[in-house]
């Protein structure tokens, strides 16, 4: 895999997820390491555009309005990953193969994906 997109873990996002991820090779900051534990949900997307990094939360809610408000704005971000409730090792594992498929910055440019993705069956 190339060097794949640096990623910014959301506080709602288990902390063993980002020391898995750096054993895999990923540049990896939890919203602890950066000291931004209790902002805003605005707060986090900026700081993650202003980083260059991909944010990764399970809030696809709120983060899913605070994405569409911005593409109105115009406003660029490095792309939101959206991954439901599992177990660390399986969040990785996912991804793991995401970033097989999308291995450079720019395929998340601006983008929004929910993880897993499953196909109708």
């Amino acid at each position: 895999m190339q060097d794949p997109p640096a990623l910014y873990l959301d506080e709602d996002v288990d902390v063993s997820v980002a020391a898995r991820l750096r054993v895999s090779g990923f540049d990896v900051l939890t919203t602890r390491d950066a000291g931004n534990l209790g902002r805003r949900d605005e707060e986090q997307l900026d700081f993650a555009a202003r980083s260059g990094r991909v944010f990764v939360t399970h809030n696809i809610q709120d983060f899913m309005r605070l994405a569409q408000r911005w593409a109105s704005e115009g406003r660029s971000h490095a792309g939101i990953i959206y991954v439901s409730f599992e177990p660390p090792g399986t969040l990785c594992a996912w991804l793991e193969d995401f970033f097989r498929l999308y291995p450079r910055r720019e395929d998340t440019q601006n983008c929004t994906f929910c993880l897993p993705v499953s196909s109708a069956g």
